[in-house]
C-alpha cells in the first residue's frame, strides 16, 4: 500500500484580462497570498476558454516560497463571462457550449 501526502494549497482570486497585442487571456493574482506580490498567469489564446485554465497552479513567487503552488479561482465569475462575450463578439449561448 502506497502512503499519499496531502497538501493544503492556498487560494488566490484572480482577474481575467486581455492582451491584444498578443491574442491571448491573461489571469491577474493582484496579491498573492503566499509572497503578497502580483502575478500572471496565462490563460490560452482569445479562442480558448480561459476559465479553463483555473485551478491548480505553480506559482511565481520568489524562489522556496511558492511551494505546491495554489489555487487558482476566478474573483468575478459573472464580469469573466461578460469580458470573454465582449472580446470575442459571442453570445452567452456560443460560450456555454
Amino acid at each position: 500500500m502506497m502512503a499519499c501526502e496531502v497538501t493544503r494549497l492556498s487560494l488566490n482570486c484572480a482577474r481575467l484580462e486581455y492582451n491584444s497585442s498578443a491574442g491571448c487571456w491573461s489571469w491577474v493574482v493582484p496579491c498573492c497570498s503566499l509572497c503578497g506580490r502580483q502575478h500572471v498567469h496565462g490563460g490560452g489564446s482569445v479562442e480558448s476558454d480561459a476559465r479553463r485554465w483555473l485551478g491548480h497552479r505553480v506559482a511565481h513567487c520568489p524562489t522556496g516560497l511558492g511551494g505546491s503552488g495554489y489555487l487558482l479561482a476566478d474573483v468575478n465569475p459573472r464580469r469573466t463571462l461578460k469580458f470573454i462575450r465582449q472580446i470575442r463578439g459571442c453570445s452567452r449561448r456560443e460560450l456555454a457550449a
